[in-house]
């Protein structure tokens, strides 16, 4: 099952998302430093004293408008896909799988079951439709943007909200099938390796074509070079 090092990184490279949205933040991130880099040669180096101070003042207002223009454009810029994360519970890894989705754009983890009260439909599609409120929360987040748990007649405004959908057969066919199977084109399936005999056996009798995708109980994506691809082919067809 595991490719060659050298052969899964030219796969994972040209799998990889590109144009994103992130470009200028990225850039104004790398003239935050240039500019942290011109305060500490102001402080450390041996400069004129004019040269010095003017330096300091200058690297000193840099950062400050910088880092306002990277904070405004990591909120409002960024038109980042919505990649959401069917799974019934948290079990066999899969809350650490998530980083694998955070190439991609947002992660949203929509559970199925659980405690908690759930979202309506009209909640789960203003959710996933507000930019601002999702590029601010991916600010300080480690894997998923927010995590969601949904009323039963909520996955159809889910699959329409998003721009692929991860579904975890981890814990047998997902109880909403029904609502899934009409937009099995923009999903892509998944389980963890620990229960990956009964996952391929689900998969096959839900007669879903392509194929199941293996993680590691440390969330660790198996193949990671055709997941990747197989995402971004569920993201065409959601925008065919």
């Amino acid at each position: 099952m595991q490719n060659s090092i050298a052969a899964e990184e030219r796969a994972s490279t040209a799998a990889r998302p590109k144009g994103d949205g992130r470009a200028l933040p990225r850039v104004i991130g790398w003239l935050l430093l240039l500019s942290l880099f011109g305060l500490l040669a102001a402080s450390v180096a041996p400069l004129d004293a004019i040269f010095r101070k003017e330096l300091s003042f200058l690297s000193v207002g840099a950062l400050f408008v910088l880092g306002g223009l990277w904070l405004l454009t990591s909120i409002f810029g960024p038109h980042a896909a919505r990649v959401s994360y069917m799974r019934a519970n948290a079990t066999h890894g899969g809350a650490r799988f998530t980083r694998e989705l955070r190439p991609f754009g947002h992660a949203v983890v929509y559970r199925t079951s659980g405690g908690g009260r759930a979202a309506s439909p009209a909640e789960i599609a203003g959710a996933l439709s507000n930019r601002v409120a999702m590029n601010l929360r991916a600010l300080c987040a480690d894997r998923e943007v927010m995590t969601l748990k949904a009323a039963s007649d909520a996955t159809p405004a889910l699959m329409q909200a998003s721009d692929a959908v991860i579904v975890d057969l981890s814990d047998g066919a997902p109880a909403d099938w029904n609502a899934i199977k009409p937009e099995t084109r923009r999903c892509v399936f998944v389980a963890a390796w620990g229960v990956h005999e009964q996952a391929e056996a689900t998969f096959a009798a839900l007669g879903v074509p392509g194929q199941c995708f293996f993680y590691a109980p440390d969330g660790e994506i198996q193949r990671r070079g055709q997941f990747r691809a197989a995402v971004l082919a569920a993201m065409r067809a959601a925008h065919a």
